[in-house]
Parts: C-alpha cells; structure tokens; sequence
C-alpha cells in the first residue's frame, strides 16, 4: 500500500503538474471569496476518500491528506532530487505501517533517512544561521517583510511593498537587501529567530498551550510559501530542500503529549518527520477553508493515535 500511494502521488505531481501547482497556490493564497472555499472543500474531501479507500484505514487516509497537503510543495520544487525522494518513500512507510513499530525493525530506515537527510543538505542553510543583533533598520526591515508573507504570500513581496509596510524609502530596502531573493530569505531567518525564542521561553505554559497556535502559523505560512517559490525560482531550491529535510527538528515527544504512549516510546527524527509534516498539512488546509487550526492539530494527534 505505501509503494501504491507512493506511485500515485508520484504520478499526480508528473503528470498532473498543472493540476497540483493549482491546489498549493489555492492554499498558499487563501482565496477566501463565494465560490473558492466550497470547490476546494470538495476537492480535499475527492482527495481523503481516495487515500482512506488506498490505506484501507480511516486514521490514516485523514492523516495521509494532510501529509501530501503540506509534501505536494517540496515534491513539486525538489522531485528531481533522488535523496528527497527517499525521504518521502522513508516517510510514507512510516504512514503506511505504523509510528510505533519496534526499534529494531526501524533501524535500516532511520539510516538511510540519515543519509538522505546529509545528502540534502546545502552549503548555506537559513535555519543554522546564528542569531545575532544585525541593524535595527535591517531585521526592522526584515519582520515586515516576514509579516507581509505570512498574512498575503511571497508573491506581495517586492522592495517596494517592503518599505511601504516599514514606513522607509524603497531605497533603503535595496540597500539592505540587493535581491528579491536575499529579502525572502531574511524574512524565513527573522521567522525562525522568533519560533526559537518562542520554544526557549522558560514558562512552558507559553509555549504549549493555546498559544502554540498563533506563536507557530509565521513558521507554518512562511516556510511553505517560500517551498512554493522555488519551483519557480531554482536559487531558492536549497533553502527548501534544507525546510524539507529538517521537518520535525523541532518536535519532540514532549511537544506531543497527545500522541500514545507507544508512539511515543518510538518517538525518533523519523516519527518526528512525519508529525510535523502532516500537522503543517492540516493547518494550511484549515487556514486554506477557514476552519479551526487547533481543530485540525487535534484531528492529526486522533489520527496518528489510530495509526499506531
């Protein structure tokens, strides 16, 4: 069954590539209009009755929809890449069998998920960037344009709609930032500085609890878009093979606490991976519907549970 939904979503993303790139941008932008929100509904609820009737399971068709929901953008940029393609077969096998399997029998594919993950790595990566105090005016710069991304997409951002946000000339963004290119990419780093120190907070109540909710949709919203970006521009496809690799970094079984006790016995990079990945699904469809994001975190806990 994973080989099946693997050839499937292969074939979907090669062969229907106009199909797919037309539901990531209906998620990416939100279409929130009569007309827009009814079609994708029923589009997503095509897309679940088919992974439920292929995974013969009700837990994991909902979990594999939100899966490819947040995979379709990084299959559609780095499809190409045979080490992301192992990623995603590594991935959906875990889908497929369970996230609690036995330790030994997780071995061989936490090696090669490993060496995939090495693989991808790129010279330059966003997310080690150091935090440091750059220029007030430079990371002043950089949230707005951080901010403009998270509530209308990458395709907002300009040098001029930047500085407009900011309240400087569109020179002083030139300055700081010669390319389009550089200005999204110190947008993604001011998103990830902020869900760090948002994760370092001392009070775990402000870190877990409703909050998590609000404090993580920059992370959410940002990193995808940015994914989406590449697949037009190849400069930007390091820095999402780097997001792709790096999903469910993040995570661990702490920050999970709803999952079962076996899962979380088991909870390793991989199961990690595949959390992550299906909980950024099932918020960006629920941004994409306007529906509940904590909704849909706890529909994905319920489904991973009935998996394993």
């Amino acid at each position: 069954r994973a080989a099946l939904g693997e050839a499937a979503f292969r074939s979907w993303i090669e062969t229907a590539r106009p199909r797919a790139i037309l539901l990531c941008a209906v998620v990416q932008t939100r279409l929130q209009h009569d007309g827009v929100v009814p079609a994708l509904a029923a589009w997503f609820d095509a897309w679940e009755t088919f992974w439920r009737e292929l995974a013969a399971n009700d837990a994991r068709g909902a979990a594999l929809l939100a899966y490819f929901v947040d995979e379709a953008v990084y299959s559609l940029a780095l499809g190409g890449l045979d080490a992301y393609g192992l990623l995603r077969r590594l991935c959906l096998t875990q889908l497929f069998t369970s996230l609690d399997a036995g330790a030994t029998a997780r071995k061989p594919s936490l090696r090669l998920f490993a060496s995939a993950r090495d693989e991808l790595a790129p010279t330059h990566s966003v997310v080690d960037q150091a935090i440091i105090v750059p220029a007030v005016k430079r990371v002043d710069i950089a949230r707005h344009a951080a901010a403009l991304i998270v509530s209308d997409g990458v395709e907002s951002i300009s040098h001029r709609s930047v500085a407009a946000a900011a309240g400087v000339p569109a020179s002083t963004v030139v300055y700081q930032f010669g390319s389009r290119d550089e200005l999204l990419l110190a947008a993604l780093e001011e998103v990830i500085h902020h869900f760090r120190a948002w994760r370092a907070k001392a009070d775990p109540d402000e870190r877990d609890g409703p909050p998590s909710i609000p404090a993580t949709r920059p992370l959410v919203r940002a990193t995808t878009a940015i994914a989406f970006e590449s697949v037009w521009r190849p400069t930007l496809a390091p820095h999402a093979a780097d997001m792709r690799r790096r999903r469910g970094e993040n995570i661990t079984a702490d920050s999970a606490p709803r999952l079962s006790a076996a899962i979380l016995a088991q909870f390793d990079p991989l199961a990690a991976q595949v959390y992550s990945i299906c909980v950024f699904g099932a918020r960006m469809r629920a941004m994409a519907l306007d529906e509940d994001e904590a909704a849909a975190n706890d529909l994905i806990h319920d489904a991973l549970n009935g998996i394993g």
